[in-house]
């Protein structure tokens, strides 16, 4: 049986309300519920891509040392890398794959445009046959590498945001 995304979107807002932890329990210290509608309402008021993603990963940075959040570029490769402070606590690369999938679709949605993914890092082996990876990621998948990253085309990061205020409170 297949869940939808719609269904799994709910389980994961009732898991994250009932524990008050954005981070599901797979982290030291608690990120309160509710930090990323926050954080996606106060990044809408940047013009850029690229804006919006340093202020988000910045947002991070002073609610928690558990996830970090980097964006690096340079002429051609943006990269947004992630870091967990103990990854032993999450077993199963829950937060690595969430977070490597949440960035570019909301990248995506904020910018009205789909954005090639070039590739996708895991310092983890595959859960389930590559092939999905690179479905459910939009992009190439490589596995054991030195860090979890996602790399696209630059040029996106300079795209105007075209998202209001009510549709990040709706979305």
């Amino acid at each position: 049986n297949m869940v939808t995304p719609e269904t799994f979107g709910r389980i994961s807002r009732t898991v994250k309300e009932r524990l008050n932890d954005e981070f599901c329990g797979f982290t030291p210290s608690r990120c309160r519920a509710h930090t990323l509608p926050f954080v996606f309402d106060t990044i809408i008021r940047e013009d850029t891509l690229g804006g919006a993603l340093e202020r988000a990963f910045g947002l991070y940075g002073l609610v928690t040392e558990d996830v970090k959040f980097t964006l690096a570029s340079d002429e051609e490769t943006a990269t947004i890398a992630l870091t967990l402070s103990a990854p032993e606590l999450d077993r199963h690369n829950f937060l690595t794959e969430w977070w490597l999938m949440i960035w570019p679709r909301f990248s995506c949605w904020m910018i009205g445009e789909e954005i090639p993914v070039a590739t996708v890092d895991f310092p983890h082996g595959p859960r389930v046959d590559p092939e999905e990876y690179a479905e459910a990621f939009w992009g190439p998948c490589r596995f054991f590498q030195p860090a979890a990253r996602v790399q696209f085309p630059a040029k996106f990061l300079r795209r105007r945001i075209i998202r209001t205020r009510e549709e990040v409170t709706q979305l």
